[in-house]
């Protein structure tokens, strides 16, 4: 049943659009995820921020990144809603979870003040590890339109320039008591 409202709640819904979720959100629960509209989804993890459907936050957090796990591909606006809400519920409630963890599912989604985190928690690494993707967003040049990308340096590029930019932090640290 289609369902489109940028707020959605319960009130907002009709009769079979109710049906609808709570038949959907079942069947999620089971970890079955038919087609529906986003506006469902939001719905379910705004449940899920307030506590409805789990015990522990743990618990809740991992059924957030179960939804967007199933649905990220079919629903592309998702992925940004969603890392900050993910980002917000595991600071408010204490969670041992490694933000980069999330992260890592969506590089180049990141942006503000959760690329800054994750930026941050990259560069304390030792050795350095930063993934391609992520170095690509610190430049204004985008490689992957450079002949030697295009003509089969894909794969070079994306296994040598972390181990690069590794090889110079390290260098920088023993050399001068400096990181990158």
């Amino acid at each position: 049943v289609p369902f489109m409202n940028y707020w959605p709640t319960y009130d907002s819904m009709t009769g079979s659009q109710s049906r609808w979720y709570f038949y959907w959100r079942g069947e999620v629960r089971g970890q079955r995820y038919p087609d529906t509209d986003l506006s469902y989804i939001f719905l379910y993890v705004y449940e899920l921020i307030n506590g409805i459907g789990w015990k522990e936050p743990l618990e809740g957090y991992h059924m957030m990144v179960d939804v967007w796990m199933a649905y990220r591909e079919r629903n592309r606006k998702l992925t940004s809603h969603i890392l900050e809400w993910l980002t917000d519920f595991a600071l408010v409630h204490q969670l041992p979870i490694s933000l980069h963890d999330v992260f890592k599912h969506a590089p180049n989604e990141l942006s503000g003040d959760l690329l800054e985190m994750e930026m941050m928690y990259r560069f304390g690494t030792e050795p350095l590890d930063i993934p391609f993707a992520l170095l690509m967003r610190l430049s204004d040049v985008d490689v992957s339109k450079s002949k030697f990308y295009i003509e089969g340096g894909e794969l070079s590029m994306k296994e040598y320039v972390p181990k690069v930019f590794a090889l110079v932090d390290a260098y920088l640290a023993k050399q001068q008591g400096l990181r990158l």
